[in-house]
């Protein structure tokens, strides 16, 4: 687990793909969300959530963008997957994503 610093360079770069990919279509292709199950390590794909699911992947996606922008939340990043924590002693990951494709080399 590793502490993705705002200001660094990593960080500018994944908030800017994040935003930039806000409104296009292959943004469900290219990153990918998940979920935790409560009390367990298991994660859960949200992008293979049926189409009439997309509400809860726009939701998660509008939380990551929000998480970006309030200072409280840190971005880590572990073995390619990035989450928010509160704090660095939570053990609870908040809204993981990893990027795909193109994505995964531009990072």
């Amino acid at each position: 687990m590793t502490n993705v610093r705002r200001g660094t360079k990593e960080f500018r770069k994944v908030s800017r793909l994040l935003k930039s990919y806000r409104n296009r279509r292959e943004r469900r292709r290219l990153i990918n969300l998940y979920a935790f199950r409560p009390g367990s390590a298991r994660k859960t794909l949200i992008n293979e959530a049926p189409r009439s699911r997309d509400l809860v992947y726009d939701l998660n996606y509008a939380a990551i963008l929000s998480c970006l922008e309030n200072e409280r939340h840190k971005l880590y990043r572990d073995r390619g997957m990035y989450y928010f924590k509160s704090s660095a002693k939570s053990e609870w990951k908040e809204f993981p994503f990893e990027f795909t494709g193109k994505l995964r080399k531009e990072v």
